[in-house]
């Protein structure tokens, strides 16, 4: 495949999303013949890496892949040459590129304009699931190594591939794959994960296509609410019953958000956007530190994304109640 074939880059990803690869947390709720098909398709799509990497499962499904470095010689037109000494590009150690193949449920498919698993290719747009969450990033990274390794290219520190399998429901594949790693001595000096896109219109006043790259990430914390009551009949109700308990609950935690503030990071982002932005918001962004406070009061009120990089955010996501009779 060379490093310009964006057509059978295409080709690979569309195959890789006809596999319905959904993660759940409910016992038996994955298909596992599909996770096996999707791995067992990959060496067929991308012989040269298989064929010149090391690669394990790690957790049950995920994916590790080594891909041994050659240390440079001085020349830096030398991509194979072997030599003794140990930097390259700046790096004390090897990196790890990160990406997931697990997606989550399709919805109601009849409503998709074409099948959520057909890898549709229309000739502008690849239509999938997973096609952008994440499965487009694992075929990137795998299409690139198998370009660049029919090239001779032979990296100058070791890089590593994980590839994890449950990251839809939080779980713990990339964490067992870190654990591995550090088990090993392996200490990365760049770990590239998913993130930010390159998109148009995705902050507020600036047109222009923006590349986020993500250099933070918050935390998760799952919290269940849970209301009882002994039962009785409709017609005698008590005051204050499991559902209204529960709705109040509710209420006031979506009245009580968490405090604002602008991070550094945030800050710096409203910086570099600052000279794309139109007036006014140029001059705000280019004087952040003087208007911090107004900028983290507007944000929380512009709209869902810019609230939340002021704060720690909270979603009510699932609701469950009585069978009813």
């Amino acid at each position: 495949m060379h490093s310009t074939d964006t057509a059978a880059v295409a080709d690979a990803l569309a195959t890789l999303v006809s596999y319905r690869t959904v993660s759940s947390r409910s016992p038996g709720g994955t298909d596992e013949a599909e996770f096996e098909a999707f791995l067992a398709a990959l060496p067929g799509l991308f012989p040269g890496v298989y064929a010149a990497m090391d690669v394990e499962r790690v957790n049950g499904r995920a994916l590790l892949f080594r891909w041994a470095g050659v240390p440079r010689t001085s020349s830096p037109t030398d991509n194979t040459a072997p030599a003794t000494t140990g930097t390259a590009g700046g790096l004390e150690g090897p990196a790890v590129l990160m990406a997931h193949y697990d997606v989550v449920p399709a919805g109601d498919e009849a409503a998709w304009t074409h099948p959520p698993f057909s890898g549709h290719n229309d000739g502008t747009h690849l239509w999938g699931r997973g096609t952008l969450d994440d499965k487009g990033q694992l075929a990137v990274i795998l299409s690139a190594a198998e370009a660049l390794l029919a090239e001779g290219f032979a990296p100058a520190r070791d890089v590593y591939f994980s590839f994890g399998d449950n990251e839809e429901t939080a779980g713990d594949s990339a964490a067992a794959a870190a654990a591995l790693l550090a088990e090993r001595g392996v200490r990365p000096a760049l770990v590239l994960d998913e993130g930010g896109a390159v998109a148009g219109g995705a902050f507020p006043g600036v047109t222009r296509p923006a590349a986020v790259v993500g250099v933070a990430e918050k935390g998760i914390l799952d919290v269940e609410l849970l209301t009882r009551d002994p039962g009785g009949h409709a017609s005698t109700p008590p005051r204050m019953g499991a559902t209204a308990r529960l709705a109040r609950a509710i209420t006031r935690i979506e009245n009580h958000p968490f405090p604002q503030h602008l991070p550094d990071v945030t800050a710096e982002m409203l910086r570099r956007f600052g000279p794309h932005a139109p007036l006014p918001l140029r001059l705000a962004f280019a004087h952040v530190e003087r208007l911090r406070t107004p900028l983290t009061w507007l944000f929380g009120r512009l709209g869902g994304e810019t609230n939340a990089m002021t704060r720690t955010t909270v979603a009510i996501t699932t609701l469950r109640g009585s069978a009813g009779a």
